[in-house]
């Protein structure tokens, strides 16, 4: 006998204890119906901790919300102001604006622009870091593929 006509039997011995039980009886069928049916029953009910929970926490809020002390406080009502504008019975005569000449500052006037040299700077050369090779890439020779136009 070789490694996997032992290896099969074996199997074949495992298989056949775990499916060796007796019959169950024609009143286990029953038993499990009526498992079933009480187990629907008692599942009817939507009191559930998913849907409480939820719920709860909404009705918490809701009290917490209609309970909450009124911090605005307690203003008192304004005292009427009279107006601080005099009430003037004739209108004021009319005011022309008229725009005095913009003249510089006699100090500003006096002084003189800074004329300054150019100043020269040599130009910094900076070598690259990394030198890389130009890739060539052919183009790939297809035939042109012609489609009818659809109907």
């Amino acid at each position: 006998m070789n490694e996997d006509d032992r290896i099969d039997t074996l199997i074949d011995e495992v298989a056949q204890a775990m499916t060796s039980a007796p019959p169950a009886g024609d009143d286990f069928a029953r038993k499990v119906s009526m498992r079933i049916a009480e187990a629907g029953k008692r599942r009817a009910s939507w009191f559930r901790p998913w849907v409480l929970v939820p719920l709860a926490a909404a009705i918490l809020f809701i009290v917490l919300v209609r309970l909450k002390p009124d911090t605005t406080g307690i203003h008192p009502q304004p005292v009427a102001t009279p107006p601080a504008v005099a009430r003037v019975d004739s209108p004021a005569p009319p005011v022309t604006a008229v725009a005095a000449p913009r003249t510089a500052p006699a100090a500003i006037a006096r002084i003189q622009p800074v004329a300054m040299a150019p100043i020269e700077i040599d130009p910094i050369a900076i070598e690259p870091l990394v030198e890389t090779n130009a890739v060539q890439i052919t183009p790939i020779a297809i035939d042109r593929i012609d489609i009818s136009p659809m109907p």
